[in-house]
C-alpha cells in the first residue's frame, strides 16, 4: 500500500470507544478498485470480536478475512461478518500470503503478538496489535525494526495501560531490577535480606539455576548486587528498567489489576495452566483472577514451573514467539526435556515434523 492520501485507518471514534487506541499516523492508501482498506482480524476468541465490532463502523474499511486456529470459533463468528461473505483461515501464513489483504489486526494470545506482526509486515501488510506488543524488550525492538525495514505501519493498543498503576505505586527512578548470575538461590536470598536495611529488595524471577533477577528500591538493589558478588555470584547486572516488576513494591498496582480483572469474563481453560505465581493450576474464575493479580507483585517461579511440568510427565516444551530464551532456560533447568522454540515459519514446520 502506498502513503495515505484520502483517509486514515483505525483512527475513528468508533475504535476509540471500543478501547482500540491508535495514533494519528495513517495506515496506508487502499489498492483495491473501490478504495476500501481490506482488513483481516487474527484471533477471534476475545478482543478480536471487539475489533470486528469497531471496524464495522468505519467508513472505507472492509473486513475480508478471519483467522483463528479453532474452527469452531471461525464457524461461530463468520456468519456475523458481512453476512458470512468473508474468507476464513486456520493458518496465519496462508492468510498473509493473500494479496487481497492490506492490513491485519492482531488479538491472539500475547506470545504471538510480535511474531505475527513481524510476519505481517514481511508480507507487506500494515499492523495493529493488541497490548502487550511483545513478550520482552528485544521482541519489541524486532517489531519496530521490521516496520522500518519494510516501510510498514505498526501500532499497539494502549487502553487501560498497566504502566500508570505501576508509576503510581513506585515513582520513576525509585525502583530497580538486577540480574544475578552464577550464585545459588539461597545465597541471593541471603544477600537481599542483609541488603534491605528497611527498604525492599527481593528475588522476583527464578529463571533457572544460577540465574535470578532481584528487584526493589534502587539503593537496596545496589547493596544486594554487592552482597551477591561477595557470596560468589559471577556477575550482577543492573537492568535498564525503572519499575521493580513482580516485587512487593507493586502491591498497589496488583490491587488495581484485581479490580480490573473483577470485570473480565474468565473461563476455566480446557487444558490445565500452571501459574508461575504459585506453581499451581486453578479451576475457578475467581481463583484464576486472584493468581493473575498476585503475579504483579510476586516472584515468577519459572524454575519450579518447569520442574512441575516434568513431574507431571511432560517431556516436550514448545516456546511460542521470536527468540529462544525460554527454551534455553528450560534446558538449563532439566536437560532431559526437549525444548523447541518457534522462532519463524521454518521452525514451526520443523516442530511439526519433530512432534508428529
Amino acid at each position: 500500500m502506498s502513503q495515505l492520501t484520502r483517509r486514515t485507518f483505525l483512527k475513528s471514534s468508533a475504535l476509540a470507544a471500543a478501547g482500540i487506541a491508535l495514533s494519528a499516523r495513517s495506515w496506508g492508501q487502499v489498492a483495491g478498485a473501490n478504495g476500501d482498506i481490506r482488513v483481516a482480524v487474527l484471533g477471534l476468541n476475545g478482543r478480536g470480536r471487539n475489533h470486528l465490532t469497531s471496524l464495522k463502523g468505519i467508513k472505507g474499511v472492509r473486513v475480508v478475512a478471519l483467522c483463528d486456529p479453532d474452527t469452531a470459533v471461525l464457524d461461530k463468528v463468520k456468519p456475523t461478518v458481512n453476512g458470512g461473505d468473508v474468507k476464513t483461515y486456520v493458518d496465519v501464513r496462508e492468510l498473509l500470503a493473500s494479496p487481497d489483504i492490506d492490513a491485519i489486526t492482531i488479538a491472539t494470545p500475547n506470545h504471538w503478538h510480535s511474531l505475527a506482526g513481524i510476519w505481517a509486515m514481511q508480507a507487506g501488510k500494515d499492523v495493529y496489535v493488541e497490548k502487550p506488543v511483545s513478550h520482552n524488550v528485544w521482541e519489541g525492538r524486532q517489531l519496530v525494526a521490521a516496520a522500518a525495514k519494510h516501510n510498514r505501519v505498526v501500532q499497539c493498543g494502549t487502553q487501560i495501560r498497566s504502566g500508570e498503576a505501576m508509576q503510581e505505586a513506585v515513582a520513576a527512578g525509585v525502583g530497580a531490577m538486577a540480574a544475578i548470575m552464577g550464585a545459588d538461590d539461597a545465597a541471593v536470598i541471603d544477600a537481599c535480606r542483609d541488603a534491605a536495611q528497611g527498604e525492599v529488595v527481593e528475588p522476583v524471577n527464578f529463571n533457572a539455576p544460577g540465574q535470578l533477577v532481584i528487584a526493589g528500591n534502587r539503593a537496596a538493589v545496589e547493596r544486594a548486587m554487592a552482597g551477591a558478588k561477595a557470596r560468589g555470584a559471577k556477575r550482577a547486572l543492573m537492568l535498564p528498567v525503572s519499575a521493580p516488576f513482580h516485587s512487593s513494591l507493586l502491591k498497589p498496582a496488583a490491587e488495581r489489576l484485581a479490580l480490573r480483572l473483577a470485570h473480565v469474563d474468565i473461563k476455566v481453560p480446557a487444558i490445565p495452566v500452571i501459574h508461575n505465581v504459585d506453581v499451581a493450576t486453578h479451576d475457578t474464575p475467581d481463583a484464576i483472577r486472584a493468581a493473575l493479580a498476585a503475579q504483579a507483585a510476586s516472584p515468577v517461579r519459572w524454575t519450579e514451573t518447569i520442574r512441575a511440568l516434568a513431574a507431571k510427565g511432560v517431556t516436550q516444551i514448545v516456546e511460542c514467539g521470536p527468540g529462544k530464551v525460554l527454551a534455553g532456560l528450560t534446558r538449563r533447568i532439566d536437560d532431559s526435556l526437549m525444548a523447541i522454540a518457534l522462532t519463524d515459519g521454518a521452525a514451526i514446520d520443523d516442530a511439526r515434523r519433530t512432534l508428529a
